[in-house]
C-alpha cells in the first residue's frame, strides 16, 4: 500500500489509501477475516468502543451487552453479550444497514465463549419493502452442531463441530454469506471450514419496513445463571464471490 514501498517495517506517513481494494483495506488494517478476505466491505466495527452505535436486543434477567477490556482479541477491548438467566435469556448487537446492491452478502465475526452450554448465532435480514428474507445460523456449543434457519422457520442440523472447545482461552471466526438475488444461503464459515448453503432457502415472511438489511450476532444461553462471549470485528460485505 505505501507508494514504491514494502507494506511491513514503513513509517504511516508513506500510506496513501486510495486506489486500493476496500476487502484488501480492511484485511491490512487487522481484519479478522484469516481465512476468508473475500467481498466488499461496507461496514466495519471492532467492537472496542461503548456499544451506544448498535441496537441491543437483551432478553432475560441480567442480559447486558457492555464494553470489557478485560479480554480482546487484538485490540483493547471487546463487547461483553451477557445472556438472561430465562428461557428466552440472550444478548446482541444488531446494526441497519443500507441496500446498496442485490449481491452476495456476508457478516463475519470474532467471538470467544466461556464455559457452559449456548448458541452463538449470526443472521442477515433483508427487508425489500414488502418482505423479510431471514438467514441465521446457530453454533450450538452445547450439542457441538450446526444449525440453519430453513424456510419453515425451523433450525435444522447440517454439521457437527467436535474440535470446537467451549473455553475461554479460544477465540473463532464465522461468517454467514447469503444470495440476496437468488434469495438463499450460500456458505457459513467457522475458523479454517466452510460449509456449502448452496440452493437451501431462507424464511420469507411479510413486512413492510423501508428498504434496508439488518446484521447481527446473539449469544443465548441456558435458563439459568448468565454466560457470556467476548465479540471483536463485526465486518458486513457485498459483493461475495
Amino acid at each position: 500500500m505505501p507508494r514504491g514501498h514494502p507494506d511491513w517495517n514503513v513509517n504511516v506517513d508513506w500510506y496513501a489509501f486510495f486506489d486500493i481494494d476496500s476487502a484488501e483495506l480492511a484485511a491490512r488494517l487487522g481484519s479478522v477475516a484469516t481465512y476468508n478476505r473475500s467481498g466488499r466491505v461496507v461496514h466495519i466495527d471492532k467492537c472496542t468502543h461503548d456499544p451506544v452505535t448498535f441496537e441491543l436486543p437483551r432478553f432475560g434477567t441480567g442480559a447486558a451487552v457492555v464494553l470489557d477490556s478485560s479480554k480482546s482479541f487484538r485490540h483493547q477491548a471487546s463487547l461483553k453479550l451477557i445472556a438472561g438467566s430465562d428461557s428466552i435469556g440472550r444478548a446482541g448487537i444488531s446494526k441497519n444497514l443500507p441496500v446498496i446492491s442485490l449481491s452476495k452478502h456476508g457478516l463475519e465475526v470474532t467471538w470467544s465463549p466461556t464455559s457452559g452450554g449456548f448458541i452463538v448465532a449470526l443472521s442477515l435480514d433483508y427487508f425489500d419493502g414488502t418482505n423479510n428474507y431471514s438467514y441465521t445460523i446457530r453454533c450450538n456449543l452445547d450439542d457441538q452442531k450446526l444449525y440453519y434457519f430453513n424456510s419453515a422457520g425451523s433450525y435444522v442440523e447440517f454439521a457437527n463441530i467436535f474440535d470446537i472447545a467451549a473455553k475461554p482461552a479460544y477465540w473463532h471466526v464465522s461468517k454467514l454469506v447469503i444470495d440476496l438475488v437468488r434469495f438463499e444461503y450460500v456458505a457459513y464459515h467457522l475458523d479454517e471450514m466452510k460449509y456449502d448453503l448452496s440452493e437451501v432457502d431462507g424464511r420469507v415472511s411479510t413486512d413492510g419496513s423501508t428498504p434496508h438489511i439488518q446484521a447481527r450476532v446473539y449469544h443465548q444461553g441456558e435458563p439459568s445463571g448468565n454466560p457470556y462471549i467476548h465479540v471483536n470485528d463485526f465486518i458486513f460485505t457485498m459483493d461475495e464471490p
